[in-house]
This record gives structure tokens, sequence and C-alpha cells, in this order.
């Protein structure tokens, strides 16, 4: 379901989000937000973002390979060249 809030922006091009936004998209005081800009302005918590790449990277990640261990055995093999 989609909403719309009216909002103002402030000094210094400050944005207030409304309490319900805030609670919706569990945002807290202090907390990042990445906003988006692509014909519309999207507003999404940064660790949230960080979830949806995580799960990406996973869904590439067939094997379960350890991309730790991975970065770890590269570094030294290029290290030792």
């Amino acid at each position: 379901m989609q909403k719309k809030y009216k909002v103002t922006i402030g000094n210094n091009g400050r944005l207030v989000l409304p309490c319900k936004v805030r609670e919706y998209l569990h945002i807290k005081s202090g907390d990042q937000v990445l906003l988006v800009l692509d014909q519309e302005l999207k507003i999404l918590p940064l660790k949230e973002s960080f979830k949806q790449i995580q799960q990406l990277v996973k869904s590439y990640n067939t094997n379960n390979i350890s991309l730790v261990d991975s970065l770890k055995i590269t570094r030294t093999q290029e290290k030792d060249e």
C-alpha cells in the first residue's frame, strides 16, 4: 500500500521524516540512510541496504565458499609472485 506524507525542507536542506515513516523503516536517531535518486527519491535504511547486498552475494556463492579465506589466499599468492 502506497502512503504519502507531506514534509517541509528546513534550514540547510534538512528533511524531517515523520514518526510513522521512521517507525516503518526502523530508523532511529543517528542511523544512516541511503538516498537513491532515479526519477523518484527513495530513502533506504543503510543497514537494510547492507543486508540486501549480503543476500545478493550469498545467492552467487552457491558453493558456500568463505570469501574472507578466499581473499586471504589470493592476497598471499599475489604477495609471493
